[in-house]
């Protein structure tokens, strides 16, 4: 047996001596570093060391109070946090201020499952004091994550979407645009989910394959035809559309025409149709319109008369089954390839490139300004009613002949169904494949309707050529319009910032929180309403406009010159009379008018919510 000593290998090699564990321990030595940054307020003593510096400020865009974190949002605050604490190590004055957003469909979709069948016999109040209730629990446990990962901020007093002080704060700002004359409450076709019965953000729509019905009906012209031509002289004339919603068809009041494009009336027995020359053939090969010989071809029917679409505009046709006048207009959006995808809406590339060299349908195109944007645009332009016979829940109104009460897709096949059997105004049906919006939480089918909304002028924005505080126009160089040099400042509409009529700068407000870029306001049950009432008694009595100002200005003599309504707001029995006109410069002129409304209009919007 050896009695000799083993060689300790380790004695031999000169290594490092260091109280550093070899173990990382994370699960236990990380809330033991958290909760040491917590009793030496670390976060405080970064910023009195920073206080003086370059300020470096992020603003975060809050993530919403409805679950738990995931991996998306965890990797959100951790990017930054490091752009926080890298711009703190860099010597700038970089605080953070974390958010929640509060309000909003997820939540109120969370609490739904939640509610289930009994939020049906719920008032509007308790569904919201249960979207708050949930909103403030989950922001809680946000909260106790974002910290155990170790960011470092303001969490003690984050910014909450639905706390008294940022509500009044919202309300202030709102009322300074209402005040200025950028809001007015209007109508406009909006997306909105007949299953939530709420509008839809453009974020909350995608767009899948769809197979529906098309159909082609002939509407009858009421106006001479011999103004389009004097070979239609005592003709039956009718305009050829077509269409892929066919329960839109109720809700028709015009027919839109290319001005550019060519027409051609050709006869089919006693009747003479228009439709745009470049589509002739394929209509009448889809609608079985063309003749036979003895040898059995095709025998072009006979056109009697060729024209541009501009010698149809203003001219009248009449519904194809009620008893409606139908408006023939002219417009840049009418192209061969039928009807547009829900995409082109969003001005989606691809889909436009595809209408815009597919050819399709006939080159009139069915306008229902109250289901579409196109056709609302030129609708607004000829003055025609907003009109939507659907409600809140995707069905008819009770004026709808025939199909009053359906719903609007179950109504699909009976259109179409109804239209020849009727006066044989249908000429032709078959599916026709087009991509379609859904809603993304439930993949619920997402319609096109007019809701009322509180609408968001644009600030006005000087002219590029005109002195400094001089606006060329009534309402200044709007998009589209034509002023005295047509040339746009560098921040015209488009541009990060606008120099509005009062020369402050003025920033895209609420582009975030809008349906589209102009729409302030949205229908949810979870979100609390617009603090914003309209004074009946006082509304639209010159009288009374002309009793809020010292003296008479010419303004008080006028109607509004845009034809909207004029809207007043009370507060707190004290009302701001507002006139919604290019007058309203020189009616806020009068002595002591501003100083009036701007006061009330702050006090009515925080009075309203802080205590």
């Amino acid at each position: 047996m050896s009695t000799e000593t083993p060689l300790d290998l380790k004695k031999t090699i000169n290594l490092p001596k260091t109280g550093f564990s070899q173990k990382a321990n994370l699960a236990q030595s990380e809330p033991v570093r958290l909760k040491k940054w917590t009793e030496t307020r670390l976060y405080d003593l970064i910023r009195e060391a920073r206080a003086g510096s370059e300020k470096f400020i992020l603003h975060d865009g809050p993530p919403y109070a409805n679950a738990d974190i995931h991996l998306g949002t965890a990797m959100n605050k951790i990017i930054k946090d490091f752009v926080v604490k890298s711009r703190n190590m860099l010597g700038y004055d970089a605080p953070y201020v974390p958010g929640y957003d509060c309000h909003g469909l997820p939540i109120e979709l969370y609490v739904d499952r939640k509610l289930g069948a009994k939020k049906a016999n719920m008032p509007a109040v308790a569904i919201r004091r249960a979207c708050r209730e949930h909103a403030s629990q989950a922001l809680k446990r946000q909260t106790r994550d974002f910290q155990r990962l170790g960011i470092l901020g303001e969490w003690d007093n984050p910014y909450l979407t639905m706390s008294n002080h940022y509500e009044a704060e919202t309300a202030r700002l709102f009322a300074r645009f209402v005040e200025r004359g950028y809001v007015y409450k209007g109508a406009r076709p909006v997306y909105w989910c007949i299953h939530d019965q709420t509008a839809l953000a453009e974020a909350e729509v995608e767009y899948h394959q769809h197979t529906s019905p098309s159909v082609y009906v002939k509407f009858p012209m009421t106006s001479d035809p011999a103004l389009i031509d004097p070979a239609l002289a005592g003709k039956k004339v009718f305009v050829l559309i077509w269409t892929t919603t066919p329960w839109t068809l109720p809700a028709n009041l015009g027919i839109a025409v290319h001005p550019e494009y060519e027409y051609s009336a050709f006869e089919n027995g006693d009747e003479v149709y228009i439709v745009a020359s470049e589509l002739l053939e394929a209509v009448l090969e889809k609608c079985g319109l063309a003749g036979r010989d003895a040898d059995g071809n095709r025998v072009a029917p006979r056109v009697l008369a060729r024209f541009p679409g501009s010698k149809l505009d203003r001219l009248e046709a009449r519904h194809a089954w009620l008893n409606r006048p139908s408006l023939l207009m002219v417009g840049e959006h009418v192209t061969l390839g039928g009807e547009a995808d829900a995409e082109t809406e969003l001005d989606v590339s691809e889909a436009r490139e595809k209408r815009a060299t597919g050819k399709a349908g006939t080159g009139a195109v069915h306008t229902a300004p109250g289901h579409g944007h196109d056709d609302f645009v030129i609708g607004k332009r000829y003055g025609l009613e907003i009109y939507c016979p659907v409600d809140n829940s995707g069905h008819f109104t009770p004026d709808v002949e025939h199909f009053a009460g359906m719903s609007v897709f179950e109504a699909n096949p009976k259109i179409v169904e109804f239209t020849p059997r009727h006066n044989g105004s249908s000429l032709w049906t078959t599916p026709a494949e087009r991509r379609w919006r859904k809603t993304r939480t439930d993949a619920t089918a997402a319609i096109s309707r007019r809701t009322l909304r509180i609408v968001r002028r644009r600030p006005r924005s000087h002219c590029a050529k005109q002195p400094s505080g001089k606006l060329s126009g009534s309402r200044g160089c709007l998009p589209g319009a034509k002023c005295e040099c047509e040339t746009w400042s560098k921040a015209g509409p488009t541009g990060a910032f606008r120099v509005n009529a009062f020369g402050e700068f003025q920033f895209p407000f609420f582009t975030a929180l809008s349906v589209t870029k102009q729409w302030l306001s949205r229908r949810s049950s979870g979100t609390s309403p617009t603090s914003l009432k309209k004074n009946r008694r006082t509304h639209g009595t010159r009288a009374k406009r002309e009793s809020y100002c010292r003296r008479v200005t010419p303004a008080r003599n006028v109607a509004p010159a845009n034809g909207q309504k004029r809207l007043t707001f009370s507060t707190f029995g004290l009302t701001v009379a507002r006139l919604q006109s290019r007058y309203w410069n020189t009616a806020r002129s009068c002595a002591g008018r501003r100083t009036f409304t701007w006061r009330a209009a702050i006090n009515f919007g925080a009075g309203l919510i802080l205590p």
